[in-house]
């Protein structure tokens, strides 16, 4: 019989959402599909399968429900490259638990699951990068755009210590970085987004010219900006202010109207 201590999600319904608290910022997965019933040999060992995701999206603080991107699946860069966090994980009973038998099993004293909301779940060529909706075993490897989209079978604590490593590597690419407007933001927005947003405003903070020129500069940037929004999901509605709060400084400097503001 499983240890109380042991559960990290129970009563698990497709479609719930949970969150986490790891390297110092709120990560968020969604409970995708429920398995059971697989035939023989694997009706007993994988009695019980969820399928789950961890999102890109991060967050200092907990967000608002809207403020979350149910689409973007996080991306492994460096420590298992180029794989989604899209896992199923097996178990003989009815939850999701911390094996003592496998690797890193401590770090059920670590970790936290707590249950944030229920949505419903996207279609899985809805998500980003799309999902192969494979709900057997064994499973498959397959890869779109150079990204392994399809499951991995994988207890919890092995998905936790691989977003551990993958963030430890992203720390310290982080700390050779000096953000020029948003320092805060190392702190839980991805690196590359981070670079890429300061140096698109950084491009329009520095054309010089007519207005006309000054106010296409700053379409330009808002339309940069927008693209590595589309590719990270990094700017919920905290970092949406602080944009805008910076763009308009920027262009009042430059005697530009605000309302040309639309991020």
């Amino acid at each position: 019989m499983t240890k109380k201590s042991e559960i990290a999600i129970e009563k698990i319904e497709e479609g719930d959402i949970y969150n986490f608290k790891l390297n110092g910022k709120y990560f968020f997965l969604q409970i995708l599909k429920i398995v059971t019933g697989l035939p023989a040999p694997y009706d007993i060992d994988f009695k019980f399968g969820y399928y789950l995701a961890v999102f890109q999206k991060t967050f200092k603080n907990i967000p608002k429900i809207e403020d979350l991107d149910l689409s973007t699946i996080y991306k492994h860069k460096y420590y298992r490259k180029n794989t989604a966090c899209y896992f199923s994980v097996w178990n003989k009973e009815p939850h999701i638990q911390f094996d003592k038998k496998l690797m890193d099993y401590k770090l059920k004293d670590k970790y936290k699951f707590s249950k944030f909301d229920n949505r419903q779940v996207k279609k899985f060529s809805e998500f980003k990068p799309l999902l192969v909706p494979q709900f057997s075993m064994p499973s498959k490897c397959d890869f779109h755009n150079g990204i392994q989209n399809t499951h991995q079978p994988m207890s919890i604590q092995a998905i936790l210590k691989g977003l551990e490593e993958e963030e430890k590597l992203k720390t310290s690419k982080a700390k050779k970085i000096d953000p020029h407007y948003f320092k805060d933001w190392l702190y839980y927005i991805n690196p590359e987004a981070l670079i890429k947003t300061e140096k698109a405003i950084l491009k329009y903070e520095e054309k010089e010219g007519q207005q006309r020129t000054k106010e296409n500069a700053l379409k330009k940037c808002i339309e940069a900006i927008n693209k590595v929004d589309e590719k990270f999901s990094h700017i919920g509605t905290i970092e949406r202010e602080y944009l805008v709060e910076k763009l308009i400084d920027i262009s009042i400097a430059k005697e530009l109207d605000k309302s040309l503001l639309t991020i």
